[in-house]
């Protein structure tokens, strides 16, 4: 009992809690006899200051804290724990020391295949990415490049760029996407040196930034398809390219970044920074410890799929028929076999311009003696000279026509006849409408 009796209308309190049954009932005795309760000594309830993670854990628990805050916190705490279990697990070592340039710190980790028992790469064509990079630089979209700076380069009519290439079409894309000589165009030397002629009220250069990523890319472009340039030459211009993307990005923040890194599509950003890595690793994966860099392509398989069209007289518009593919293919690979085959005792013409001379190459260029594909641990990269990288392998300089656009009085590249609207395309046709079944028709 907490409260007996009313004394002057009021209720009095028996303080029977927190004391032994002696004590209540002496408190009891004394209230029976004298009408007075004599007070005990009482129990000091202890202060119990709460610890720092039970403070964190109360504050996380309230419906007002934002549970984003609390799963990129744990995110970042996987983070740590799963980066070092994949570096520990990669074929190549973090640091890569690279003889005569230094180390650097590798962003693509390779494949090993167990049935093969070789590592393999994956690389996108230099050729698709650099159109990618144009499209994202008309949209003005890459962070710290500025699009005004390509448009009045393009005003003053001093270089090939020009004002119809920076635009945006109706569907959302540049004037020809997958043309290589337009790129070009947007990072030649010309436009890199009027670029630094605009000066700004103080006299600083206006552009300095946008022409130092024309340079980057245009070294990139150079270390890639111009041939005479040395090995190390290449993977300086490259490395260039790939510290300029991965500068001021903090992979370990969360949320993390989804759609584009730098403004660049992601998909754009990986393939640049995967293919300088993926071009490293093959001076160390190659069974001659070099390579030709424009041989790093998707020609390959583009020049597989044109040769056996060639041979397919039903196809149309380059799309192979069934019949085709499958009695061509056979053909089609024992032709690339003998084509490629390094002990080919005859002279055999592959290509109408031919970049080398049907000779032996010279000794001593480098060694041409096969040997193991590397299944070790990629710790040091030593760069070597191919035969595409002496200036003795120089031929005439490669000119990329189309990159101008055509004068007013010209006839327009690309024009439609007049008839192209009734023109018959069947590609749009539904399958079922071609075979002749109406998919509207309710059937119960």
């Amino acid at each position: 009992m907490l409260y007996l009796g009313k004394r002057n209308g009021t209720k009095t309190r028996l303080f029977l809690i927190g004391v032994s049954k002696e004590e209540k009932l002496k408190q009891l005795k004394d209230y029976i006899s004298k009408g007075t309760i004599t007070k005990g000594p009482t129990r000091q309830r202890k202060k119990c200051i709460p610890s720092l993670q039970e403070l964190c854990a109360k504050e996380l628990m309230k419906k007002n804290y934002p549970k984003e805050a609390i799963a990129a916190s744990y995110a970042g705490y996987l983070y740590d724990i799963r980066f070092q279990e994949w570096v520990k697990s990669s074929i190549v070592s973090d640091p890569l020391d690279i003889e005569n340039i230094g180390k650097i710190s590798p962003y693509y980790h390779p494949e090993f295949s167990i049935r093969r028992n070789q590592i393999e790469i994956k690389v996108i064509d230099g050729t698709h990415i650099r159109n990618n990079i144009r499209a994202a630089l008309c949209k003005d979209k890459i962070t710290g490049i500025r699009k005004d700076a390509w448009s009045k380069v393009a005003c003053r009519k001093e270089s090939n760029l020009n004002m119809s290439l920076l635009e945006i079409q109706a569907d959302g894309k540049v004037l020809d996407q997958q043309n290589e000589a337009y790129t070009r165009s947007f990072f030649t030397t010309d436009v890199q040196m009027i670029m630094l002629d605009f000066k700004d009220e103080n006299g600083d250069e206006m552009y300095k930034e946008e022409a130092m990523f024309c340079q980057l890319i245009r070294n990139w472009i150079r270390a890639e398809d111009e041939q005479g340039l040395s090995s190390e030459q290449r993977l300086r211009y490259s490395i260039s390219l790939k510290d300029w993307l991965l500068k001021d990005v903090n992979f370990n923040t969360f949320p993390p970044k989804t759609q584009y890194i730098k403004g660049i599509p992601r998909v754009t950003y990986e393939s640049i920074i995967c293919s300088v890595d993926a071009h490293i690793y093959l001076y160390k994966l190659t069974l001659s410890r070099t390579y030709n860099w424009r041989a790093i392509s998707s020609l390959v398989a583009e020049t597989f799929m044109s040769d056996i069209d060639y041979m397919d007289n039903w196809a149309r518009n380059g799309v192979l028929t069934a019949h085709g593919a499958l009695m061509h293919m056979k053909t089609v690979c024992a032709l690339h076999t003998v084509q490629h085959d390094p002990d080919r005792s005859f002279h055999m013409r592959i290509a109408a311009a031919p970049v080398y001379r049907p000779t032996v190459i010279e000794q001593g260029i480098y060694d041409t003696t096969l040997q193991e594909p590397s299944t070790e641990i990629i710790s040091k990269i030593v760069p070597r000279d191919h035969f595409f990288d002496r200036s003795s392998s120089m031929k005439q300089k490669v000119t990329f026509k189309g990159a101008k656009i055509s004068k007013l009085d010209d006839p327009g590249r690309g024009v439609q006849p007049v008839r192209h609207h009734y023109k018959v395309d069947e590609s749009k046709l539904l399958p079922s409408k071609r075979l002749g079944i109406n998919l509207n028709v309710s059937f119960f």
